[in-house]
């Protein structure tokens, strides 16, 4: 859902539009890195424990890789605020935001699917 948002009625030149996915983002951010810390904490090393099995190591790289595009998109809430005024560096950074939350989204969807 937030993909289609973003993608179809986002708008960088209304405040409360940069807001409100701000909000959203900084809501989801603590649950995934929560989840990949019960992972690699508890959740991959029991199953390790249990199964003699090596886990791919892929896995947890992911966990590095998507920890920097959470930042990387979370990081475009600053460069927005500050380019209220801007209309042309508005579309910019919302056009580079979109992009940076659609690799973001995509890379999760994948790495959800392989766990």
């Amino acid at each position: 859902l937030a993909k289609r948002v973003l993608n179809n009625s986002f708008n960088a030149s209304v405040s409360w539009h940069v807001k409100s996915f701000f909000d959203w983002f900084r809501y989801v951010d603590p649950f995934v890195h929560g989840h990949h810390w019960a992972e690699e904490a508890i959740v991959f090393p029991a199953i390790v424990n249990a199964t003699s099995t090596e886990l791919p190591p892929q896995m947890a790289a992911d966990h590095d890789t998507l920890l920097k595009a959470l930042h990387n998109v979370a990081s475009y809430e600053s460069k927005l605020t500050e380019a209220v005024g801007n209309d042309a560096r508005l579309k910019q950074l919302s056009a580079e935001l979109k992009t940076k939350y659609n690799d973001l989204h995509d890379m999760m969807a994948r790495h959800l699917d392989e766990e």
